[in-house]
């Protein structure tokens, strides 16, 4: 049974609009400047959720954990880029087994998809289960990661939109 999961594609419209600092910071924190150093140069101004964080890592109350950083899998830039892909393909399967609707007929979800292609609901939500398991093995394998630091990654980043404004 799959759980839903917090969607790059459900997350704030401000957070998505400032996606790009989001992964800087994120990388700083795990030990990699640079993302946020190019940011930063090429801004004309700092936007506001940011400033905050920016002032504790120039008086050093915020500083980069190397140890954790040094045990990534996935570089440091990467991880939130990572995580809201898994994130929109995950959305996708959801919204297919919760969400599509047929006004007409009033089917949702896997109800309806197993009316248009002649399945039970069972089966497709055992499909969609499969397809599922599917993302997550083909990621692991493609990033050369285990499910598990998948799972992780995806983890973290729903933490993220739970927990903006704060960064």
């Amino acid at each position: 049974m799959s759980k839903r999961k917090t969607a790059f594609l459900a997350m704030p419209t401000r957070m998505k609009e400032l996606w790009p600092w989001v992964c800087a910071l994120t990388a700083f924190d795990y030990g990699d400047p640079e993302e946020l150093s190019k940011l930063i140069l090429a801004a004309q101004e700092v936007p506001p959720e940011f400033i905050a964080p920016i002032a504790e890592i120039v008086s050093q109350k915020r500083k980069p954990n190397y140890k954790a950083g040094s045990k990534l899998k996935i570089p440091a830039r990467e991880r939130q880029k990572v995580a809201g892909s898994l994130s929109t393909v995950l959305e996708i399967l959801d919204t297919i087994r919760y969400d599509v609707i047929d006004e007409d007929e009033q089917l949702k979800g896997a109800v309806l998809v197993g009316d248009r292609l002649g399945m039970e609901p069972k089966e497709v939500i055992e499909e969609l289960s499969q397809e599922r398991r599917q993302v997550y093995e083909e990621g692991a394998k493609d990033l050369g990661v285990s499910i598990q630091t998948l799972k992780i990654i995806l983890a973290d980043f729903e933490e993220k939109i739970r927990n903006w404004p704060k960064i």
